[in-house]
């Protein structure tokens, strides 16, 4: 049950892609021979571009499964409407994927991969809209902040597998109580 978080789940693609993305941006930025690339391109549209290309590359090594078509596709939208400057609310993005998805693969609507992955990210835009603002900044500490924005996370991970439950059942006959510490983790 741990093969998805450990190697193929979104959160490693986008952390892979977006740490190299990242490294190129910074690169592009402040050092000085690289600057002339920026004179023709900005350095965070390189930088995106070359995040997506190493997202490409890391969902190809982990299989090219649903999960990890979700999360490249989720991030070729989130490049595309960076790069034509639009705004796309969160679940119109994952309307979008799906239907990308299932164009692609019809049968992948039959996997577990696909109500999992899909069911898990639909909770988190939900947990998002739900969880509102922390309040004034001027009004809390840092440490208080960070430690709202920490029992946050945990709530939501909480709710994600609380709701993801059923559909564990229901696919495995089974769910693990060690879910919420392996999510956080």
């Amino acid at each position: 049950g741990l093969t998805h978080l450990i190697s193929i789940s979104g959160t490693h693609i986008t952390l892979v892609a977006g740490s190299v993305g990242a490294g190129l941006w910074w690169f592009l930025r402040y050092f000085p021979p690289a600057r002339v690339l920026c004179e023709y391109q900005p350095a965070a549209l390189l930088a995106s571009l070359l995040a997506l290309l190493v997202a490409a590359f890391y969902s190809a090594i982990a299989g090219w499964g649903v999960p990890a078509r979700r999360s490249f596709f989720m991030l070729a939208v989130a490049v595309m409407t960076y790069i034509m400057r639009l705004r796309l609310p969160a679940p119109l993005v994952l309307l979008v994927v799906a239907l990308v998805v299932l164009a692609l693969d019809p049968w992948a609507i039959l996997s577990t991969g696909f109500w999992l992955s899909f069911g898990a990210v639909a909770v988190l835009i939900a947990c998002a809209h739900w969880s509102g603002q922390l309040g004034p900044a001027l009004e809390r500490t840092r440490a208080r902040r960070s430690y709202q924005k920490f029992m946050q996370f945990v709530l939501w991970q909480v709710i994600i597998t609380v709701l993801l439950w059923p559909m564990l059942a229901w696919f495995f006959a089974e769910f693990s109580l060690a879910s919420v510490p392996s999510n956080l983790y």
